[in-house]
């Protein structure tokens, strides 16, 4: 399932959709990470990515038939307004993720 949402991170990267970070003296850019189930997007904090962030997430759950917990989800930014982060994660139907966090206990 990892595969599928890879390429449709792919796909929208492709078509322009989602602009993810750079990193390293060679400015490679992430866009998202996988460890077991736990997926981590990284990219500017703008409404193009939010927007198709869901939209893929909404994708991934038609085309695998899995679901999507939102309400297990977050949403964090740094540097950016508190009010901003709490419309994007609104607009994800996720928590505010509050940094610094712990991940994997």
């Amino acid at each position: 399932m990892a595969e599928g949402l890879s390429g449709l991170m792919r796909k929208a990267k492709w078509c322009n959709l989602f602009d993810g970070f750079d990193v390293g003296n060679k400015n490679c850019e992430i866009n998202f990470l996988q460890y077991v189930h736990d997926t981590i997007f990284v990219g500017d904090v703008r409404a193009k990515n939010v927007f198709t962030i869901k939209a893929i997430l909404i994708l991934f759950e038609l085309i695998s038939g899995l679901r999507v917990n939102f309400h297990k989800s977050s949403f964090g930014a740094i540097r950016i307004e508190d009010v901003v982060v709490e419309r994007y994660a609104s607009l994800l139907n996720c928590r505010i993720l509050h940094i610094p966090f712990i991940y994997l206990g």
